[in-house]
């Protein structure tokens, strides 16, 4: 468990968490205080532990050295301690020293061949938090040394030619449970690689958006005409803002990255297709509504799902730069592709 120990002087009050830790796995741990509330809180990556204590400031003042991966007996820590920091205010869990993509789906599932593979289950988030999804329909992995019409990024790509893609004929899409970290409030970037096999139709890429109540952010694929734009939908708990995108997408079997970005900053909610900044922008006045809904990933609350291929799908917890986006998709991956 994790503990956070402070004296005034007269006292000390010693607080622990209510979550256990397991070894060989890294994560981020923090202890707040401040006179404001005299609360001590405890937070494991990013997430407030549920035991708080209350501690009656001020803290001791006092001449003695500060030991790091030990105290004062010594009695050392066992593992590996990295980005120490010690700050005199109150962070935020956003304000912390964390790891800024909160999910990150890669779809390396299944094994490269000429069927698909047998895939259920469990399909791995590769970013710090582990927030691993599980899929929704079997058999939907299959090798493809060419898949066609990448033309993201091109300058990027000369080596993305041979991946590994999705195959579903029932339709397939990843929900994803809903963890503390996934409900972004002061900033977000909602990215993917897709390539369409349908236009002209709503095409969900993200979904944390289940029902009155818990709507926090979509990005998806709208119709317009027989063409598809770039859709992007915030909720701040009293209204919802759309922003979509003046460039149309008009090609099936055709690659292409879409991103959606906004954070307090400004408030402008932005769209990008192969990073190019599209025209279209709208103001959302935040925070992001946090939300106990799952996240959807190629499909929404209902039966709408993407029809295509889906790859590489990404959310953040800050308003990233086009030359922080996905740029390139590995040489060897795996897709998903619903249809």
């Amino acid at each position: 468990m994790q503990t956070l120990n402070l004296h005034n002087g007269t006292a000390s009050v010693r607080c622990s968490s209510s979550t256990s830790l397991t070894t060989g796995t890294w994560y981020h741990v923090a202890g707040t205080w401040s006179t404001n509330d005299n609360t001590m809180r405890l937070y494991i990556n990013g997430e407030l532990d549920a035991n708080t204590g209350v501690f009656t400031g001020p803290i001791r003042v006092s001449d003695q050295d500060v030991w790091l991966g030990c105290d004062n007996q010594p009695s050392p820590f066992k593992g590996i301690i990295d980005e120490v920091r010690l700050s005199d205010t109150v962070l935020e869990p956003h304000e912390f020293l964390l790891p800024n993509v909160v999910g990150h789906w890669r779809f390396e599932e299944g094994t490269p061949g000429e069927h698909p593979s047998d895939v259920s289950g469990s399909v791995s988030d590769s970013s710090f938090y582990g927030n691993d999804g599980t899929a929704q329909e079997t058999n939907y992995l299959i090798y493809s040394s060419a898949i066609p019409g990448i033309k993201i990024l091109p300058e990027k790509l000369a080596n993305s030619v041979s991946m590994d893609w999705g195959s579903n004929d029932q339709g397939q899409s990843i929900l994803v449970p809903d963890a503390g970290i996934l409900d972004v409030k002061y900033a977000i970037t909602l990215e993917a690689f897709i390539n369409l096999s349908n236009l002209g139709v709503e095409l969900p890429i993200f979904y944390k958006w289940e029902s009155t109540g818990t709507e926090s952010y979509i990005l998806r694929l709208v119709a317009s005409e027989s063409e598809s734009c770039l859709s992007f939908l915030l909720h701040n708990g009293a209204t919802a803002v759309h922003a979509q995108s003046a460039t149309l997408l008009t090609e099936t079997a055709t690659g292409y990255h879409v991103a959606g970005t906004w954070s307090t900053n400004d408030n402008t909610m932005r769209l990008y297709i192969n990073g190019e900044l599209d025209a279209n922008t709208k103001i959302l006045s935040g925070p992001i509504r946090q939300s106990n809904s799952v996240v959807r990933i190629g499909k929404n609350n209902g039966a709408l799902e993407f029809h295509g291929l889906i790859d590489e799908a990404r959310i953040s917890n800050v308003a990233l730069d086009p030359n922080d986006f996905l740029t390139a998709v590995p040489a060897r991956g795996t897709m998903i592709l619903i249809k």
